[in-house]
């Protein structure tokens, strides 16, 4: 198969993830004809994560253009393209892990969930005003099951507005 048509199915499937990505993340938009005090707080608390969302987001597309520069370029030798591919495609499996994670956690009952993995750590920020040490060792299992046990897995709680 020749690179071009790679690339062509490579960015057809990152499409396609992002695509499912974004569509499991809730969306902002309430009709404002049917809004309750209680939705309309959901909205306000899920913006401080749509932020925190967005920004990683942004950080790796630029990644990931970066990288397929390098794929693009007839100035890099093989092994360095397949490094590129193999760095993109981990992108796009922790991105999606983490839309994954987050689902799984809301199903259980909270209003809003955000996870960001780096190198070694999972980050799992819940909005809630308190946590027990069942619900976090839940939340703990939850992230290892989907990342793997050897990382280790940092739940933080934010506490919910009290006006």
């Amino acid at each position: 198969m020749k690179p071009q048509g790679k690339v062509t199915i490579f960015m057809v499937v990152m499409i396609v993830m992002l695509s499912i990505y974004y569509f499991f993340i809730p969306d902002k938009e309430v009709d404002k004809g049917t809004t309750t005090q209680p939705i309309s707080q959901n909205v306000n608390r899920s913006e401080e994560y749509e932020l925190l969302r967005a920004e990683l987001e942004e950080a790796r597309q630029t990644m990931i253009t970066t990288l397929n520069g390098v794929l693009a370029s007839t100035e890099v030798g093989v092994e360095e393209k397949n490094s590129a591919i193999e760095t993109i495609q981990k992108i796009q499996t922790i991105a999606q892990n983490e839309g994954l994670l987050e689902i799984q956690i809301m199903n259980i009952g909270y209003d809003d969930v955000f996870v960001q993995k780096d190198e070694d750590t999972v980050n799992v920020s819940v909005y809630v005003d308190n946590l027990t040490m069942e619900e976090v060792n839940d939340i703990v299992l939850m992230a290892k099951s989907q990342f793997g046990s050897d990382l280790n897995v940092i739940v933080k709680f934010s506490i919910v507005d009290t006006n």
